[in-house]
């Protein structure tokens, strides 16, 4: 396995990295300014330029990107070059051309890449699966991603945004639900374990299970299911705010 060590900044504020491995040899032999610590391809950031990595901390050859993201899926991982996102191979090899102004990594065997025309979906051939028109799209789970239609902000600056639940056909299952982003590092729809969450436009945060039955209503955000014992008794919530965590039963009582 590879080590990735974060040094003290130096003088001026930069952080930098070594790569290491389990004896703590430098296997780069030089620091690098970023890195990306995936288990599936490590990618490090070296003048500028980031690199895949292979598992005994090499530099793979071949092409060199603006930046890399070693997750994927089906070893295809995203990278960009000269201002465009594509998707690589193991090795570093092109396997999708850049072509996005945004891409994600690939699950279920679909991507989610921006263009001009808005956010759409790819197959691993370069294909698309669901048309670019959204204004953002998460990735796929359970054959289910949250996509946003619109949004709209108020003069005190809070914005509320219309999303839906699509298959991987682009076909709505779940329409025009309101959210409002719970905050600046959170997304307004994201996932708890195998569960769908929202905000919604009261403020009230919205638990759906796969077949997007609603499950919950909570005034706190929550964090985690506490799956039942022997599949019976009640479902218990782990939920949080301001850095306190309590528990809330399936009727929404803390």
């Amino acid at each position: 396995p590879l080590l990735f060590a974060r040094l003290r900044p130096d003088s001026f504020g930069k952080q930098r990295y070594r790569v290491l491995d389990v004896t703590g040899r430098d296997l780069l032999g030089r620091t690098a300014e970023a890195v990306s610590c995936t288990k599936q391809r490590p990618t490090v950031c070296l003048d500028g330029e980031w690199y895949l990595l292979d598992d005994d901390g090499s530099i793979l050859t071949g092409n060199v990107f603006d930046e890399a993201v070693g997750t994927g899926e089906n070893g295809l991982y995203p990278a960009k070059s000269e201002g465009l996102w594509g998707y690589v191979d193991g090795e570093g090899v092109w396997m999708i051309p850049p072509a996005y102004q945004e891409a994600a990594p690939f699950a279920e065997g679909l991507a989610a890449v921006e263009t001009e025309e808005g956010w759409g979906y790819i197959d691993e051939r370069g294909d698309y699966a669901v048309q670019p028109q959204y204004l953002a799209a998460r990735r796929f789970r359970d054959g289910r991603a949250v996509v946003y239609t619109g949004a709209e902000t108020d003069t005190y600056g809070n914005t509320k945004y219309e999303v839906s639940i699509i298959d991987s056909s682009g076909r709505v299952v779940l329409d025009r639900l309101t959210t409002l982003r719970p905050s600046r590092n959170t997304t307004p729809t994201y996932h708890v374990g195998r569960y769908f969450q929202y905000r919604d436009s009261m403020g009230n945060y919205r638990l759906f299970d796969t077949s997007l039955q609603q499950v919950v209503v909570s005034p706190y955000e929550i964090t985690k299911v506490i799956p039942r014992e022997n599949g019976g008794g009640q479902q218990v919530f782990i939920v949080a705010k301001d850095g306190w965590k309590g528990l809330l039963n399936e009727k929404g009582d803390v």
